[in-house]
């Protein structure tokens, strides 16, 4: 209901379902509510017995522990499971896209909106990190070139927002913005492809950048603080990477970007025929339309 009762729920669903038209990334983690309303019991043990296995597991113990209790414990809670092949993976790759996509969403709201996305590479991939110091430099905060442009100087924009959607598999690169009373979305779309543009063409000055990134490694480094956290990133990196040690280059492949890197990969990805834009139109509920 968070997806179907929200306009921009509705919103990004669509915008996965525009994006992906091959990969299993086409679907919302949720799915759809006939999805949710047809779920059996059976269904639920087969997904249990397939994906919940030692095979297909990762178990990081983080903290002040020694490592014969620890083992003893693992194998006293999951050694008695009996081994399951790990399950399929995915092998589908998502072809290249050969041309924009336009959707449109009729729904009651009060504000038009819409959310552009491209194609970028997967998590771990070099050009995520110049991609999301160009998030952070487009979208994050009130200094952003499309908050500043947007929400300030036009006050065409309620909201404007985006970020690096990075996945095991090739991922997103998105914006979103609700525009103000008597603005369009078609409005704002153009501004958000001209600042685009000016990232492709116009160097990215050094207090920006170095303010993107130096905003990138704390939040990293800060995000290491509790023996919870380090355990999750020790877990993620090698779940989805292979190799936990990699986690501990993250801040420096963020400090090494230059203005350079982020011109080269809004060049590469940010291109008319990879992209994807999805459309709010608000429509009125029937009870308050105005009589024909």
């Amino acid at each position: 209901m968070t997806i179907d009762n929200s306009p921009y729920g509705a919103l990004f669903e669509q915008m996965l379902n525009t994006t992906f038209v091959a990969h299993p990334y086409h679907w919302h983690v949720i799915g759809f509510m006939s999805d949710i309303d047809n779920i059996t019991l059976n269904d639920l043990n087969e997904h249990y017995r397939r994906y919940y296995t030692p095979s297909n597991a990762t178990a990081v113990v983080a903290g002040d522990v020694k490592p014969k209790e620890v083992m003893k414990l693992i194998n006293k809670y999951y050694g008695d499971i009996p081994f399951q092949p790990p399950p399929p993976e995915v092998g589908t790759v998502e072809p290249e896209q050969m041309g924009e996509r336009i959707a449109y969403i009729h729904k009651i709201g009060q504000m038009p909106a819409f959310m552009v996305g491209y194609h970028i590479p997967e998590f771990g991939h070099p050009d995520v990190y110049p991609l999301t110091v160009a998030a952070r430099i487009l979208f994050t905060g009130e200094s952003s070139w499309l908050y500043q442009k947007m929400v300030y100087q036009d006050q065409s924009a309620l909201w404007v927002g985006g970020d690096c959607f990075t996945l095991e598999d090739p991922g997103l690169f998105f914006a979103f913005a609700i525009m103000q009373p008597g603005h369009t979305a078609e409005e704002g779309q153009k501004t958000l492809f001209q600042q685009i543009d000016r990232l492709k063409n116009e160097p990215v000055n050094a207090k920006e950048l170095e303010k993107a990134k130096n905003q990138l490694e704390s939040e990293f480094i800060f995000g290491l603080q509790s023996v919870s956290d380090k355990g999750n990133q020790i877990g993620y990196y090698q779940t989805i990477l292979g190799d936990y040690t990699k986690l501990f280059d993250e801040a420096s492949k963020y400090q090494a970007v230059t203005a350079e890197d982020v011109m080269q990969v809004a060049k590469k990805y940010f291109g008319e025929k990879n992209r994807n834009v999805v459309v709010l139109v608000p429509e009125m509920p029937e009870a308050m339309a105005p009589p024909q």
